[in-house]
């Protein structure tokens, strides 16, 4: 038992209740992990199935590079992607290495990705038709919410590079196998370990809401309304980055003709903690935003299964936070920051 929980354990029965649920809140981080790692091992050691195949190749059905979900102005990062590099003996024209680029850009759940180095700028970038690169290099992300990255997937990977070298006149050269997966497996324990997704349920205490007053009473506390029936966000302070917090009620209600006449008994606040920024000051603001609703909104916090959320949890799960945030920063992975994005979706 840690030292945290020895302290709680002689406060009495509500810091009980309040370990309890920090608990809950700590294995349910790990779950979807777990039944990852589990789906890795099964998968290991056999052939990936036709489905799982044209599943693979499915994901990149985009002409382009830059139409893959990963995000255009991403790069990759060592740190999160096995690289292998493509030497050529004269410069390529972008518009030859996109006829040559393969159609998928994700391998199982990972995302694969090409890039040049422009022979002008000195930048490496997806292919551009007008340019011209005096190298490649080819990544697979080594992990993210779904896994580790296993030698079925970098075969794949292997495989899809190669072809692209060969019709580019290119020679391909990757990393040993064995080491990137042990790589894979050592981010994917670290990303487990650091993996904090917040969801709280807040309940009417006594009369029910309607849509418009839920509306209302979020954008005192900074949330904007969003293309997404039942869907509210707090944007961050840089564009195209994800929203700080998320606000979530029945889409249905958010739909129906007459507004003020359909009752909501609860929705649900958001945070992904390792995809906003600290600079945003997320659980700050989370925080307030728990109090001052259930405060004005006669409202109960708690978990998504309707378990009650004591203050004392509350406190640490922030210290937990911190030092989450704290150990992204360490490792060159802080929470917000593109690669951290990438990792943990």
């Amino acid at each position: 038992m840690s030292n945290m929980h020895l302290t709680l354990a002689i406060l009495g029965i509500g810091i009980i209740a309040a370990v309890f649920l920090y608990n809950t809140w700590s294995i349910r981080r790990h779950l979807s992990r777990l039944a990852a790692d589990e789906a890795d091992g099964d998968a290991s050691g056999a052939a990936p199935t036709a489905p799982a195949a044209e599943a693979a190749e499915g994901d990149g059905s985009a002409s382009h590079p830059g139409d893959a979900a990963m995000p255009h102005e991403a790069v990759l990062d060592a740190l999160i992607f096995s690289l292998g590099s493509i030497q050529l003996d004269a410069p390529v024209s972008g518009k030859a290495a996109l006829a040559a680029h393969p159609r998928t850009q994700r391998v199982g759940s990972k995302y694969f990705r090409i890039e040049g180095l422009n022979t002008q700028t000195r930048v490496w970038e997806i292919p551009q038709p007008q340019a011209q690169y005096g190298e490649f290099q080819a990544g697979i992300q080594l992990a993210d919410r779904q896994g580790a990255l296993h030698e079925i997937e970098f075969s794949r990977y292997v495989i899809l590079t190669q072809g692209f070298a060969d019709a580019i006149g290119g020679a391909a050269y990757f990393p040993d196998m064995v080491h990137e997966v042990a790589r894979a497996r050592e981010l994917d324990q670290f990303a487990a370990q650091h993996d904090a997704t917040l969801s709280f349920m807040v309940l009417a205490r006594h009369a029910t809401w309607t849509p418009g007053y839920i509306r209302q009473t979020a954008a005192r506390y900074g949330f904007d309304n969003t293309t997404t029936p039942g869907r509210m966000e707090i944007q961050p302070s840089t564009a195209g980055s994800p929203p700080v917090l998320v606000l979530e009620y029945d889409p249905n209600a958010a739909l129906a003709d007459e507004l003020d006449q359909v009752p909501i008994r609860n929705f649900i606040l958001t945070l992904d903690v390792n995809s906003v920024s600290r600079e945003e000051n997320p659980f700050g603001r989370l925080r307030a935003a728990i109090d001052g609703m259930t405060r004005d909104m006669e409202g109960i916090l708690t978990d998504p299964d309707g378990r009650a959320v004591p203050p004392m949890a509350l406190e640490q799960m922030e210290a937990d936070i911190t030092r989450i945030q704290d150990a992204l920063d360490a490792r060159g992975l802080s929470a917000g920051s593109m690669s951290a994005r990438v990792l943990f979706r």
